[in-house]
């Protein structure tokens, strides 16, 4: 019951947040910031400081965050934890948090399944990248992504990976890092 009333209004906020965006497309040609949004139990800091480092290897600045529902909200060696303390009763990240989250502009976003969890979920789709990029997972579509990637068993495929492939499909599509501009 509780789980039940916990969701619709949730659901409730993150409707609002969605209808309040604008439907305009991203003006993405090139990109030289990459924010990397997943949670604690697909992903440890170790696989998130792994990506971030594929990332400044191809020069974009890689800015990795871990949601954990466990962990105080601290950082990790380079990596930023988001905890559950973080956010209200029914997933709705706190003034504070959303306003550092909003401070946070990057030209790209990746996620990892971001049906998962409906704190991942906001802060997905109140995120300032301009585009936002995941695996295609077997779970319904967010209208807060902007890309999927199809990939075979994107559930057991490590963040890094994920990084490299999401970052090679949009090499293919013809978007450019700012090195190669």
């Amino acid at each position: 019951m509780i789980a039940a009333i916990r969701n619709r209004i949730f659901q409730k906020h993150y409707a609002r947040l969605l209808s309040r965006q604008t439907a305009r497309r991203p003006n993405v040609n090139t990109f030289s910031t990459v924010t990397i949004l997943v949670e604690g139990e697909n992903a440890r800091a170790s696989d998130l400081r792994a990506a971030k480092k594929y990332f400044e290897q191809h020069q974009i600045q890689a800015y990795p965050y871990l949601v954990d529902q466990s962990e105080k909200g601290i950082d990790h060696e380079g990596v930023s934890v988001i905890s559950r303390e973080n956010c209200t009763w029914y997933g709705v990240p706190n003034q504070e948090l959303l306003i550092n989250w909003l401070a946070q502009k990057t030209d790209l976003l990746i996620t990892s399944n971001p049906n998962d969890l409906p704190l991942l979920r906001y802060l997905n789709a109140s995120s300032n990248s301009r585009l936002k990029a995941s695996l295609a997972y077997e779970t319904s579509v967010d209208p807060a992504i902007s890309l999927y990637v199809q990939t075979d068993k994107p559930e057991r495929v490590s963040i890094k990976k994920q990084s490299e492939i999401i970052l090679s499909t949009l090499q293919q599509i013809g978007l450019k890092t700012n090195n190669a501009a």
